[in-house]
């Protein structure tokens, strides 16, 4: 279980880097 919610937690890091890298490109 707890390696599930590291990769989730890796998960959600990944996600928010990807989503701040659309964001510095569009604006």
């Amino acid at each position: 279980m707890a390696c599930f919610f590291q990769d989730l937690f890796n998960c959600k890091k990944c996600f928010e880097y990807f989503l701040n890298k659309m964001r510095n490109k569009i604006f």
